[in-house]
């Protein structure tokens, strides 16, 4: 008799524990290639962004200068001089202002154009006019400062944005808005003055010229800044000497000339009165660009001039090279220094009113810069709103070495961090961590400054 027909039973096999960890370990492999790749495309993408906002500020800061550079011809820049000469003339004693008398035309002239470019492009609130407040019951004209400059507080546009403390009508109890973070005054103002003051002749510059990703509020004050692809604020530079000279007009050993070294051969050395001269003194400490701090400013400005050929000890150009980082473009002849020595030795000294920390270092050069923190938001200079120099004289005080490092830091003139201040290579105990990064932050391993990105159109670190 025929077997009716029966389905025959496949044997079915499952996987094993060690193939089914195969096959994770290979997706989670792929994933993990996946989302590196996604990272560095996201990476790429606002570093591209960054660069692009960097691109074009620096093209505006550029028109701005060549409009200034046209007003510096012109009678009303003429006129704005002999004002200049007068004020100086009369000082004003109440505000401890020296009187100058017998000043040379061409240090007004130059002390003129530094004053409008300061004007044209501000960098703190403390450079701009501050001498009212929003107008309340108690004050109807709104006088007194407040801490928020008057060209923001009273522009058209900005008087309906600034967020005050008070929510009340009353006169704000604090100096600055409610929210504002100083971390965000340089890109504020940048913006502000590339956007609402004067162009002098330059194309207008419009709101809409900017996409919203390259401008926020970041820290809620009302007030718009230039921000990266992170969305972090941009830090603006106007005059950025301190990062070629990083220990200021006096070097290193914070000496005029060279320390212990009489180096205009008049018979001292370190008067603080007879060696006024040596302040600069050609060879000395004062002007030797330290190769180390050459390179670290290459990460932030391309073009730097080559270095001079150098000999002896300590060091000098051969006779007939010169190292032309010590040249200041808008005062090629040295005039604000060597009038200010001038003055100091037979007048008052100028130095209190006339320095780098009111200016900028002398016989420097320089170009604007702005400067993204990059993708880990660790900067690898000192912020712009930075400021050991307290009384304003140029000179590290009693009490005024903040952070400890036997330095007179002044970020605004973008100063590089270095957290190796005798230069040998090693963090000694009383070395801090400046930026907190965790890093030994050296001109010779600037970790800090390796991704920061730049107006010169260059990724620093190569």
């Amino acid at each position: 008799m025929k077997q009716p027909f029966k389905k025959s039973r496949s044997r079915q096999r499952g996987f094993t524990l060690i193939e089914i960890l195969i096959v994770i370990a290979i997706v989670s492999a792929l994933l993990a290639g996946l989302g590196v790749t996604l990272a560095n495309f996201l990476t790429m993408a606002r570093e591209g962004q960054t660069t692009a906002t960097l691109r074009k500020i620096d093209g505006l800061i550029t028109e701005r200068q060549q409009a200034l550079t046209r007003y510096f011809d012109s009678r009303d820049f003429r006129r704005r001089v002999d004002v200049i000469h007068e004020r100086l003339k009369k000082g004003n004693p109440s505000q401890g202002v020296a009187q100058l008398l017998g000043l040379a035309p061409d240090f007004v002239e130059v002390i003129g154009k530094k004053e409008m470019l300061r004007e044209s492009l501000p960098q703190r609130f403390s450079e701009m006019i501050d001498s009212r407040q929003p107008p309340s019951p108690g004050n109807p004209k709104g006088i007194g400062a407040d801490g928020i400059p008057d060209a923001i507080q009273f522009d058209e546009v900005y008087k309906s944005l600034v967020t005050w403390n008070s929510p009340t009508p009353s006169i704000p109890s604090s100096a600055t808005p409610s929210n504002h973070n100083p971390l965000t005054e340089s890109a504020e103002l940048l913006y502000f003055a590339l956007t609402r003051l004067e162009q002098f002749g330059a194309p207008a510059t419009a709101v809409d010229d900017f996409q919203l990703s390259e401008v926020a509020d970041t820290d809620d004050d009302g007030l718009p800044e230039f921000v990266d692809g992170w969305g972090n604020p941009l830090r603006f530079y106007r005059w950025p000497t301190r990062l070629v000279k990083a220990f200021g007009l006096l070097g290193l050993d914070q000496a005029y000339g060279t320390a212990g070294v009489d180096d205009d051969g008049n018979g001292s050395a370190d008067d603080p009165i007879v060696d006024i001269d040596e302040i600069g003194f050609p060879g000395s400490d004062d002007t030797y660009i330290h190769p180390e701090i050459r390179r670290f400013a290459a990460l932030y400005v391309q073009g730097l001039p080559r270095q001079p050929i150098l000999v002896g000890s300590p060091p000098r150009p051969v006779p007939g090279d010169f190292d032309q980082l010590n040249e200041d473009g808008d005062d090629p002849f040295g005039v604000l220094l060597d009038e200010t020595k001038r003055l100091t030795r037979t007048q008052v000294n100028v130095f209190s009113s006339v320095n780098e920390s009111t200016f900028m270092t002398f016989d420097t050069y320089h170009k604007p810069l702005v400067v993204s923190a990059g993708p880990d938001g660790v900067l690898g200079l000192f912020e712009p709103w930075q400021n050991e120099d307290t009384n304003v004289n140029g000179f590290l005080d009693s009490g005024e070495d903040t952070n400890g490092n036997g330095l007179l830091d002044i970020g605004w003139l973008a100063q590089p961090i270095n957290e190796d201040t005798n230069l040998d290579g090693v963090q000694q105990a009383t070395e801090p961590d400046l930026n907190g990064n965790g890093e030994f932050d050296a001109f010779v391993r600037p970790i800090g400054a390796l991704d920061d990105l730049t107006n010169r159109n260059r990724r620093a670190g190569g």
